[in-house]
């Protein structure tokens, strides 16, 4: 991924994003690290 798409994605919430992809996919504790990950980030 190029660092313009990564910082787009962060202004439009991407970690909202990869969570919204685990729960499409079924994936539920990956959702939960990936909060885990947006909160200790403060993202």
């Amino acid at each position: 991924m190029s660092h313009a798409i990564e910082h787009r994605a962060s202004h439009l919430g991407g970690a909202s994003y990869r969570i919204i992809d685990f729960l499409q996919s079924g994936n539920g504790a990956n959702v939960e690290v990936s909060a885990s990950f947006c909160h200790s980030h403060k993202c």
